[in-house]
């Protein structure tokens, strides 16, 4: 069961990392206004920067 934690936070901290370096990318680009999509296996994540 801890295993299984684990590798869940593992797969949850590569996710957070990816949409971070997205939003960076998108920033680099000037173009976040109207927010960053990110499909992971648990849903579609959507951060808005303003």
């Amino acid at each position: 069961m801890l295993r299984a934690k684990l590798i869940v936070s593992v797969i949850l901290s590569v996710i957070i990392l990816a949409n971070g370096l997205t939003v960076f990318t998108e920033n680099g680009k000037n173009t976040v206004d109207n927010g960053v999509d990110f499909r992971t296996p648990y849903g579609t994540v959507q951060t808005n920067i303003k």
